[in-house]
Order: structure tokens, then C-alpha cells, then sequence
């Protein structure tokens, strides 16, 4: 892409961010592992 048409994004991006999971069954593995997951990452 040339520069002239790129644009700063930084204007753009989120600081307070919402994520959605949803599960039929909250003792899922791969459910408890998102779960664990985001919360690692939570103040990232």
C-alpha cells in the first residue's frame, strides 16, 4: 500500500475492549481454557 493512502490507526483502537463467549456447557475444556485465558490477558 503507498503511504500517501495509509492512515494512522491509532485513533482507532480500543483501550475497553468486550469479548463474547458463549457455551452450551460451562465444564467444556477448550471453554475453561478461553475462560483462563482472557483473564491472564485481562489488563493487557
Amino acid at each position: 500500500m503507498n503511504k500517501t493512502n495509509a492512515q494512522d490507526l491509532s485513533s482507532h483502537q480500543w483501550k475497553n475492549k468486550f469479548l463474547l463467549i458463549f457455551t452450551e456447557n460451562s465444564d467444556n475444556a477448550v471453554y475453561k481454557n478461553q475462560i483462563r485465558e482472557t483473564q491472564k490477558h485481562k489488563d493487557a
